[in-house]
């Protein structure tokens, strides 16, 4: 695993690092000391990552606003995005436009932000 962090390009991007996935990518990149960037929601709930969330770059935004991401992708220029931000997993996330926004319109803009 560890030659696999040496291939990676950096700057990293994280998207969806408060969910299961995501939590467990972002803490094996800090469990290695890799750099890492996370976009998180103003109202993310942290409770996966609070003990590492000092240990990474913070960026809230809310995936849905791209001036806001094209802002954050100009100032980190990531050269590797893991977008595991997902809006639809759960019963009660039906509204199709907000999963076409997360799950497809945001992964568009991150990588042309």
């Amino acid at each position: 695993m560890l030659n696999l962090i040496k291939e990676i390009k950096q700057p990293i991007l994280l998207t969806g690092a408060t969910g299961f996935l995501g939590s467990n990518l972002l803490h094996f990149f800090v469990k290695n000391n890799v750099q890492i960037h996370i976009i998180i929601r103003e109202q993310s709930n942290l409770w996966r990552i609070k003990n590492i969330i000092n240990k990474t770059h913070k960026h809230i935004v809310d995936l849905e606003d791209f001036n806001k991401i094209k802002r954050v992708i100009k100032k980190i220029k990531p050269k590797t995005i893991f977008h595991l931000a997902t809006y639809g997993a759960y019963p009660n996330q039906n509204n199709f436009e907000k999963i076409k926004k997360i799950n497809f319109d945001a992964l568009i803009n991150l990588n042309f932000g």
